[in-house]
């Protein structure tokens, strides 16, 4: 006699006893003002900021210029918006890349 377990947040029953993770959010289960919070948080690094400033071809001093970047009422480099872009980007996948059609 086998126990019918109950079944498991984030797997769906494949056979008996057998389980498989689903990784994602499906479209129907994606509601207009649904907020998902992503851990871990992720601190912004200068190396992050000179990495992909420089990969994209932003040769803006305000991004890379520590000097140039002194003398504005930040006082320092800024962290070019695309880097934001691609964490966030990055942090979703899990949440809306598994079953979703597109990602954010």
């Amino acid at each position: 006699m086998t126990v019918d377990m109950p079944m498991p947040m984030g797997y769906r029953r494949i056979t008996e006893g057998r389980y498989r993770e689903v990784v994602g959010l499906g479209y129907h289960e994606l509601p207009e003002g649904m907020v998902i919070e992503h851990r871990p948080g992720r601190t912004v690094t200068e190396a992050d900021n000179v990495l992909m400033t420089t990969l994209g071809g932003n040769d803006a001093p305000i991004h890379t210029d520590a000097q140039y970047s002194s003398l504005t009422e930040w006082g320092r480099p800024l962290v070019c918006s695309s880097i934001t872009l691609h964490i966030v980007g990055g942090m979703t996948v899990r949440s809306t890349s598994g079953l979703t059609i597109d990602n954010l």
